[in-house]
């Protein structure tokens, strides 16, 4: 097996030597819909297990029941209970940089996982479903600022990985439509985030955080089709992964230093993580102990110490840890220095903070 090294000259001859292509210049668009399967027995049995199967789901309700989690479920279900009465099913999110999509109907993914309540799943459906009907061929195409003659897509990673989750988590509460609806959605938002990532432009900004966003969202989306389209989903795949661990490993210093701050360095790692992790569970190998992860959680710990001014030179930065799911899921694999974090955001007492993965990969700290 051949092994690749990752450094930036090579990053962006990888990224920037593939073909670009406008989205105009493929007319599978025409005709989308053909090339997305219909249920089949076997696409039935693959869901869920994209971030977790059985085996997860029994995993987060037994550590529900513990004292350390049991604020922290009380708070999800009081978000949860919170959002129902003010999102309803037809509930128009805009293709917008903004987390709330994310934020609500994962509330509802894992409230009713907790609690088998059916109103929570229905919920998170329909909101995705009138996302999905709003935006799918109808993300326009930029004509100035970044990816000029390209759909607006810079937001996939708002929605895309919470698309893949209600899909896969909830597909037992979906009818045949909602399956068909849900895979031609997250194709279209994967079809177009890889139109874009074999730019010229995306590989020249490599290093950017939204980078980052965007390819672990790809992956999650890649991930969770496999099978279930005649769209190239081994392609989307690999060049998510390819990108992500060079990101990890570039972007991210070996010092374990990202030079756009601890802010940005958070913004969008979780669904780096995300994509690491699942792509860990369907081919069995450790990809955050090839990147330069576990030493950035020590460039972390040092950012955040109290030094009295701020280093990053955006506006909008600053060198302040802040709850996030990624500080979870790299506590199993770290636990010390993770173990440090997760009581530095937290304190003693782990509450809900829109971070519904810490019941799956988070522990109480030693």
């Amino acid at each position: 097996m051949r092994r690749f090294t990752y450094g930036l000259p090579m990053v962006l001859v990888l990224l920037c030597a593939a073909r670009t292509r406008g989205v105009e210049g493929d007319s599978r668009l025409d005709d989308f819909e053909s090339y997305i399967a219909v249920d089949t027995p076997k696409i039935a049995s693959r869901h869920p297990s994209l971030l977790f199967g059985e085996e997860g789901i029994a995993k987060m309700r037994r550590q529900a029941k513990t004292p350390y989690f049991q604020p922290f479920v009380a708070d999800l279900v009081a978000t949860a209970d919170r959002h129902l009465r003010m999102y309803q099913a037809d509930r128009e999110f805009p293709y917008v940089e903004n987390p709330n999509f994310r934020a609500i109907t994962e509330a509802f993914v894992f409230a009713y996982l907790l609690t088998g309540e059916k109103a929570y799943a229905d919920r998170a459906i329909g909101i995705a479903k009138t996302f999905i009907h709003a935006q799918y061929k109808n993300v326009p195409i930029r004509d100035s600022g970044k990816f000029v003659r390209h759909p607006a897509r810079a937001f996939v990673s708002h929605y895309l990985p919470s698309l893949a989750l209600i899909y896969d988590v909830l597909y037992d509460e979906m009818s045949a439509d909602d399956h068909f609806l849900f895979r031609k959605g997250i194709a279209y938002h994967c079809w177009n985030t890889y139109d874009m990532a074999i730019t010229e432009e995306f590989g020249l900004g490599f290093h950017k955080n939204y980078r980052a966003g965007h390819m672990g969202a790809l992956g999650l989306g890649a991930l969770v089709l496999e099978g279930e389209t005649r769209l190239e989903t081994h392609e989307w795949l690999d060049k998510a992964m390819r990108v992500s661990l060079a990101w990890c490993n570039v972007a991210i210093r070996a010092d374990g230093m990202y030079p756009e701050g601890v802010t940005y360095y958070s913004y969008l790692l979780r669904n780096q993580t995300l994509f690491f992790s699942a792509l860990g569970r369907r081919k069995g190998v450790d990809y955050f102990g090839r990147t330069n992860l576990p030493a950035s959680l020590r460039w972390v710990v040092w950012s955040s110490l109290p030094w009295g001014r701020e280093f990053d030179n955006f506006n909008d930065a600053r060198y302040q840890l802040r709850a996030n799911d990624y500080i979870a899921i790299l506590q199993g694999r770290f636990p010390g220095i993770g173990d440090y974090l997760v009581q530095r955001v937290n304190g003693d007492h782990l509450r809900y903070q829109s971070n519904p993965f810490a019941l799956l990969h988070g522990r109480q700290p030693d």
